[in-house]
């Protein structure tokens, strides 16, 4: 009979799964195109930047507490100062207007930044150089 006489049904498999999956495509019908997809160089609304670093790389890093300082120092909540070498962050006077309008993220880093006083001195590592 030959060397596939008792595996003819393992032949047949692949030709059985290709019809049932042309009937299924068939009555379903293709993916519809897709289109264009416009770039967005915004973020989503109502999404801030560590919430969508955090989301993108499902963590933060220093670069990103970076720039969440240097936001907070925009928006006027703290200001930071070149002091023999060292940098050193002062919180500012805020009415209550500016910390509603922080994120929740943001509000925390500014209060666990000052918990200890109104000023801290981060000090320059030799990775910082």
């Amino acid at each position: 009979m030959g060397v596939f006489a008792r595996d003819r049904w393992l032949l047949a498999a692949p030709v059985v799964f290709f019809l049932y999956y042309l009937i299924v495509w068939m009555k379903l019908g293709p993916e519809p195109a897709l289109g264009s997809v416009p770039v967005r160089y915004e973020p989503p609304e109502g999404y801030r930047l560590l919430q969508r670093v955090t989301v993108r790389t499902t963590g933060t890093d220093a670069r990103t507490l970076a720039a969440v300082v240097a936001q907070l120092a925009a928006r006027r909540c703290m200001e930071i100062e070149l002091q023999n070498g060292n940098y050193k962050l002062s919180q500012l006077k805020q009415d209550g207007s500016v910390v509603s309008a922080l994120a929740p993220e943001e509000a925390r880093v500014l209060e666990m930044l000052f918990e200890d006083g109104k000023e801290i001195i981060l000090h320059r590592t030799r990775e910082m150089t």
